[in-house]
C-alpha cells in the first residue's frame, strides 16, 4: 500500500544507509577512535550521505530509526554538528507520523506504542549528546520539548 509507506518504497535505500553507517563505525575502529584528517572527512561524508538519503524513504518508522541510528554514528565519530542535525530531522518527523497505518493485510493498527519506543531510545540517546558552548544548556533536550506541543495528540504519555 503506497499511501502507508509500508513496504512501498526502493528496498535497497534502508540497507545503503545502514551500511554507509557502519563504514563510519569500521572506520573509527581502523583509526583506533582518532581521526586523522582523511578519516574525519570520510566520516562525515558517510553521515551527510545518510542526512540527504533518508528523506527519499516513504515509511515513517524507517525515516526516524534511520535519523536516529545515523545520528548516533555520528555522535559516535565526535561529529556533533551533524548529530545535532539528524537528531532535530529525527524529531520533526514525528508531526508527520499518522496515529494509524493500514498493514499489509488490510487492517489498521495504531503507531502510537511503537512511536513511544521510538521516543524513549531517542530521549535515551540525548543523554550522551554534550552541549554546545555556544548555546544554553541541554539545548536539544529543550528544542525536544518545545517541539512536543505541537505533537500532543500523538504523544500524550511520553513526556
Amino acid at each position: 500500500d503506497l499511501s502507508s509507506g509500508i513496504n512501498a518504497e526502493w528496498p535497497l535505500q534502508p540497507g545503503l544507509v545502514q551500511s554507509v553507517c557502519s563504514l563510519a563505525v569500521q572506520t573509527l575502529n581502523i583509526t583506533k577512535g582518532t581521526h586523522n584528517k582523511k578519516s574525519g572527512s570520510f566520516v562525515r561524508g558517510c553521515v551527510a550521505y545518510c542526512y540527504i538519503t533518508i528523506p527519499s524513504i516513504l515509511c515513517h518508522f524507517t525515516r526516524l530509526d534511520l535519523y536516529l541510528h545515523s545520528g548516533q554514528v555520528a555522535l559516535l565519530n565526535s561529529s556533533l554538528v551533524q548529530c545535532n542535525s539528524l537528531f532535530k530531522e529525527a524529531l520533526s518527523l514525528i508531526g508527520e507520523v499518522p496515529p494509524t497505518l493500514t498493514g499489509t493485510d488490510g487492517r489498521q493498527f495504531s503507531t502510537e506504542k511503537r512511536l513511544i519506543d521510538w521516543v524513549s531510545r531517542y530521549l535515551a540517546s540525548l543523554v550522551y549528546v554534550p552541549d554546545n558552548p555556544a548555546q544554553q544548556p541541554l539545548h536539544i533536550f529543550r528544542w525536544s520539548y518545545l517541539h512536543r506541543l505541537s505533537y500532543s495528540t500523538l504523544l500524550p504519555l511520553v513526556f
